[in-house]
């Protein structure tokens, strides 16, 4: 009989806590919860997985990129639209990737950051 009750009542305290602790999580919640929730998953969900990506587009860019040497070399790299159609589902992902962190994790500090990214691919 004991047993049954510790075995409620430890039940319940770790339902109260679970309750309290995602409620917390509110995207408009201003508290250090909150906060250091939406800081957490904007950063390692949305925008590492989108800067990742982005990478890797320009890398790809730059390895297909041929450079003559009898020419000279110009300081920006001319952007070919053809050439950039390869990387295209890369940056489609990014710009969702960038997108999703003001919409969904409004008060964390990455908010910026994200907006900066998505603008990046549309210039290719």
């Amino acid at each position: 009989m004991k047993n049954q009750y510790s075995t409620l009542r430890l039940l319940s305290f770790w339902s109260v806590i679970t309750a309290c602790w995602l409620s917390s999580c509110s995207q408009f919640g201003t508290g250090p919860t909150a906060v250091g929730f939406h800081n957490l998953t904007a950063k390692y969900n949305a925008y590492v997985i989108a800067r990742d990506k982005m990478t890797e587009a320009e890398k790809t860019l730059d390895d297909n990129r041929k450079d003559d040497y009898n020419q000279l070399m110009p300081i920006l790299q001319p952007l070919d639209s053809v050439k950039a159609q390869v990387v295209r589902p890369l940056l489609d992902d990014v710009i969702k990737k960038g997108s999703l962190i003001p919409s969904l994790h409004q008060n964390s500090k990455w908010v910026e950051g994200s907006l900066q990214k998505p603008s990046k691919p549309s210039n290719i």
